[in-house]
């Protein structure tokens, strides 16, 4: 019997090798319609993984495409254009290699609004402006972010217009924007220069109108308008009235 144990034992060490765990190493969640996008595949080198593409509905837009390896990586590629007829919605991109019997699938969403850039963008204004205490300075990284940040919403306002389901699907994203909305009130309210004059209005972000395009339109608006009034106020050394004139969207 022991001897049987130790053969056994013997058999196990010489038929196990190390393994290398499979997967696919994207980490991208999103993508507009028409970019490109490469999806990386990892097993063991020398073999012949393929990709499938599903789209929302299910139908099968790329079937078992062969991926092609990186060198001797054990990493695997194959770049896809998501083209405008293919349709927007969330795609399922399953990879699988049948030798090793591998597969792994992830879900990503195609959309054509460019609500990702109004948040990297926000987000920009915050980072950008992190420890500067110079006005000027100030005021001009926020000025140039706030014109990208309205081109993107102008665009994405020109792109949800009317259809009810998309501004329902862009709900989560737009309530991320109206975060950073809430940050950069802070942020132009320690600039100061509007001591003894009420601003809360301006400064004010109503968290009930998060996932609500056109105020987030207005609060950008006001909040440029108050970092305006702040420059002026602090620049005013001969203590002249000052007026902050803007426009809001109806």
């Amino acid at each position: 019997m022991q001897d049987k144990i130790t053969d056994v034992k013997t058999q196990v060490v010489q038929e196990v090798q190390p393994h290398i765990k499979s997967g696919i190493l994207n980490g991208e969640t999103a993508v507009r319609i028409g970019s490109k996008l490469a999806i990386r595949y990892r097993t063991e080198p020398g073999l012949s993984p393929t990709i499938s593409i599903y789209s929302p509905k299910n139908t099968l837009l790329v079937a078992g495409r062969p991926m092609v390896e990186i060198g001797e990586t054990g990493i695997y590629e194959y770049s896809v254009t998501f083209l405008v007829a293919w349709g927007k919605g969330a795609f399922t991109i399953v990879c699988s290699e049948p030798v090793k019997g591998t597969v792994d699938a992830f879900v990503l969403k195609v959309s054509d609004t460019d609500i990702e850039d109004v948040s990297s963008s926000v987000s920009a204004v915050l980072g950008s402006t992190s420890g500067i205490t110079n006005l000027k300075t100030v005021t001009e990284t926020l000025s140039t972010q706030f014109g990208d940040m309205d081109k993107a919403i102008a665009q994405i306002s020109k792109n949800i217009t009317g259809k009810v389901e998309e501004v329902k699907g862009a709900a989560t994203e737009l309530a991320g924007v109206f975060k950073q909305l809430e940050e950069m009130s802070k942020t132009i309210k320690e600039i100061g220069g509007t001591s003894g004059i009420s601003m809360e209005k301006l400064y004010d972000v109503s968290k009930d109108k998060q996932n609500d395009i056109e105020y987030i339109k207005n609060k950008s608006e006001e909040l440029k308008a108050a970092m305006e009034l702040n420059q002026k106020l602090i620049e005013n050394v001969a203590k002249k009235p000052v007026v902050q004139s803007w426009f809001e969207f109806k």
